[in-house]
């Protein structure tokens, strides 16, 4: 059997989607290593992520380069390169499935649909973004056989907002392990010089954009100053849109109080977590939502999050929530939960039931790759 999978949009510096379509190929990957009937093809974009490289070790691998600018490298060459390569199943694990694409009756075709954001939400994102994703994830629906998701919200989503699905497997984003991780003090401070973080702090960690809701947390995060507090605040997150304008709205009162670290490194990511003494997400909407899960695994005991269908889905009741838009709740409920003992019972049992292991079991059930 012969499959393809498609990272040509993996780079050094992942988005949530990019680090998801890795860490399933990863665990795909490893539960396949011994099986000689089965051979992967991973289509990689020149010059080839060091990270993606890495996923080349096994003997029923190789990879595949595309070259060319970004958009003729993704909508033209990448199809050909399916077609070529005459696959048994074709996986498209991060964005949409190329326009030029149209599957085939002698392959399996299975596309990712992490949400439904640019037909739920189209106010949060650049008007390109949402005409590519509307028209890309109908394509997507149309041509895979499978959809791919994060969540059993998005699966609903996807059912109401797509009805040319054909079958969704719910594949969830997979807690970090922590085996190869420890608190390693020269480390630790490395990470904490480097991006500038005092020895105490909250933090958040997302790309600066407007789905995001950086403005009401910076608004949040400044009525909790006025009434005393005293951690700081450290953001962490490349920049995406509009962000000029939320740099230049940010209340006077958190200027020095809010450190914008921007792009955390991978190897970095989990002292930053780990040094924080609670996790914050002001999200408006979210397929899975990784970050609050991450910082958990990482240590973290305490998790402010918004209260969104994906939060509640994945945290449940490891979790304080907020409602976006009032301000006041959310100070009372940042002082309230600072203060109390957190549950590690119920944080340490949301932690196990993700993982990347038991994703990549049902997308090769799910796939007929193993029956």
């Amino acid at each position: 059997m012969r499959i393809a999978i498609d990272l040509t949009s993996l780079s050094d510096n992942l988005s949530g989607l990019e680090r998801y379509a890795l860490k399933l190929t990863e665990a795909v990957l490893l539960k396949c290593r011994d099986r000689k009937d089965i051979s992967f093809i991973l289509a990689v974009k020149k010059p080839v992520p060091e990270k993606v490289k890495e996923l080349g070790r096994y003997d029923n691998v190789r990879l595949a380069a595309v070259s060319g600018g970004k958009l003729f490298a993704a909508e033209i060459r990448r199809p050909f390169l399916f077609y070529g390569l005459k696959p048994d199943i074709a996986v498209f694990p991060c964005f949409p499935v190329p326009f030029l694409y149209r599957g085939g009756k002698k392959r399996l075709t299975a596309g990712l649909i992490a949400d439904t954001a640019a037909f739920d939400v189209p106010e949060t994102m650049k008007k390109k973004s949402r005409i590519y994703f509307h028209e890309g994830l109908k394509h997507t629906a149309e041509v895979s056989d499978i959809v791919l998701t994060i969540s059993e919200f998005s699966k609903g989503r996807i059912q109401e907002r797509l009805p040319a699905v054909k079958r969704i497997a719910v594949t969830y984003c997979g807690a970090p392990g922590l085996k190869g991780f420890c608190h390693d003090t020269e480390n630790a401070k490395r990470v904490k010089e480097r991006y500038g973080l005092p020895d105490e702090y909250l933090l958040a960690l997302s790309t600066v954009e407007p789905r995001k809701n950086v403005a009401f947390l910076a608004k949040g995060y400044a009525g909790y100053l006025k009434k005393g507090g005293k951690h700081k605040l450290v953001f962490a997150g490349r920049n995406g849109w509009l962000t000029d304008e939320i740099y230049n709205d940010l209340p006077e009162i958190t200027k020095g109080n809010m450190i914008f670290t921007g792009f955390i490194e991978d190897d970095d990511l989990p002292y930053v977590y780990s040094g924080a003494l609670a996790f914050l997400d002001a999200s408006i909407y979210e397929g899975f939502g990784l970050p609050p899960l991450e910082a958990a695994a990482y240590g973290v005991s305490r998790l402010y999050v918004s209260d969104i269908p994906a939060h509640r889905e994945v945290l449940e009741d490891a979790a304080d929530y907020f409602k976006n838009g009032d301000e006041e709740a959310f100070v009372q409920g940042l002082i309230k939960m600072l203060t109390k003992e957190s549950d590690m019972e119920c944080i340490n049992n949301r932690i196990a039931a993700f993982s990347w292991e038991k994703s990549a079991e049902i997308f090769l059930k799910e796939t007929g790759i193993i029956r």
